[in-house]
């Protein structure tokens, strides 16, 4: 049997009670995790989307397109009107929908998106002297607060590298036994198990979200106009490099490191970043709660004046 569990934990043989406490408390320290998690993605992309049709002159097919790639991922196509909502809704309407299609779309898709990804997942299968648990998730705050719940200890295993040094082979192996012997018949630790979810998988509601906390939760003025200044200054040295050494840089994942890399390695690409930093800090508007309740035509008129040239 090939086995791999690289997130594999043990604790002590419970009681379906004690299972029980353990597990709700688990959930009461992830919890507030999972809410400041979502907060953050719902804050980042307000930013992004009205920074992007300030600065970069976005059309509706531009703007109504961002927010419906997740759904377009499953659904390949868009019902009659879904175009006209997402225009004459509210920037945090539009938010919401791309937040939360994205959240559902990972598990419809089984495809990982961790910007996205606000799950966190236990499987527990009791044994005669321990009981056996696997994890998932894409947060390492997550990770870092199951591994502080009193009686957790990694318990990983693996047949396709060197076993940890702190382990001799005879332990190693016989680790891999214990795994063998627990997942019986290779099945997958979700179908033998009892599985704890901190969300449902299949649907995240923000219409709750508050308009104050998710202000509270943006990047400031400041750290907005350093990405700017960043993204032009990178995607101007890229162009440059790609006309000045096309078979150099035939594929643009090459030139776009370079890009990066002299942008804030060398003193021409940090003069390139400042110089676009002082140009775009005093364009930047702070974000206000009308801002997040005007359409994409009211954002167009008040603020999408500026482009880049």
């Amino acid at each position: 049997m090939s086995t791999k569990i690289y997130n594999g934990y043990v604790l002590p043989p419970m009681s379906f009670y004690d299972l029980q406490r353990f597990i709700n408390k688990l959930r009461e320290k992830l919890i507030p995790i999972k809410d400041k998690l979502i907060l953050e993605a719902v804050a980042r992309q307000v930013v992004s989307n009205f920074d992007d049709l300030v600065f970069s002159n976005l059309t509706e097919d531009n703007w109504f397109y961002r927010f419906a790639e997740a759904r377009a991922k499953v659904d390949g196509q868009f019902t009659d009107g879904y175009k006209k909502n997402i225009l004459d809704n509210s920037l945090m309407y539009s938010v919401r929908e791309k937040v939360s299609r994205s959240f559902e779309t990972i598990y419809k898709t089984n495809r990982r998106d961790p910007e996205y990804d606000f799950q966190f997942s236990a499987s527990f299968i009791g044994g005669k002297n321990k009981t056996y648990v696997t994890i998932y998730c894409e947060r390492k705050e997550y990770e870092q607060v199951w591994e502080s719940m009193k009686g957790v200890t990694p318990y990983p295993y693996w047949d396709n590298t060197d076993h940890p040094e702190e382990l001799t082979y005879r332990e190693w192996r016989a680790r891999g036994r214990e795994w063998d012997k627990v997942l019986i018949g290779n099945n997958g630790p979700g179908l033998i198990g009892l599985n704890f979810n901190l969300m449902d998988e299949k649907h995240l509601s923000l219409f709750g979200i508050d308009y104050s906390e998710v202000i509270g939760a943006m990047s400031s003025v400041d750290k907005r106009a350093k990405k700017i200044a960043r993204q032009i200054a990178e995607n101007e040295v890229y162009v440059r490099i790609k006309k000045e050494f096309p078979e150099k840089y035939e594929h643009g994942y090459a030139a776009f490191f370079e890009a990066a890399r002299f942008d804030s390695g060398t003193k021409e690409g940090i003069d390139l970043f400042n110089k676009y930093y002082d140009e775009y800090l005093p364009k930047i508007s702070e974000i206000t709660p009308e801002i997040l309740k005007m359409n994409f035509k009211m954002l167009k008129e008040n603020y999408g004046t500026t482009s880049v040239k």
